[in-house]
């Protein structure tokens, strides 16, 4: 489970990296799902600096709304799944990417659901 913060993007990157890794596959796929309403993966610059830059431009996007719509509405609208190639046993993401729960709603216990299949 992730403890989150109102608003704040978390870097899940070492553990959706650590489950590909034990999954011992070499070409497949990695399924990163947050069965949340008002939650979503993401990914997106490796940089913190412009990972909170962008959490505070999607603030403004929504901010003449309630923020339970404006949760949901930005949970929708970035998914709340993403799905990342497995080459030669590791993620085929760039140096400069990285993947981050987004939360949208209250602070609260967040899970994450990381599925790899492949050969």
């Amino acid at each position: 489970s992730i403890e989150t913060q109102q608003g704040e993007w978390v870097n899940v990157s070492d553990k959706v990296r650590t489950a590909a890794a034990l999954s011992r596959i070499e070409d497949g796929l990695c399924v990163i799902d947050c069965p949340y309403l008002d939650a979503a993966v993401v990914i997106s610059d490796s940089d913190e600096a412009q990972a909170k830059s962008m959490e505070r431009e999607w603030d403004g996007v929504f901010k003449n709304m309630p923020q339970e719509t404006a949760a949901r509405l930005k949970a929708a609208m970035l998914g709340g799944a993403k799905t990342i190639l497995i080459e030669h046993g590791k993620l085929f993401l760039r140096r400069e990417q990285a993947v981050y729960l987004c939360e949208f709603g209250q602070a609260q216990e967040r899970m994450l659901f990381i599925k790899v299949v492949g050969s």
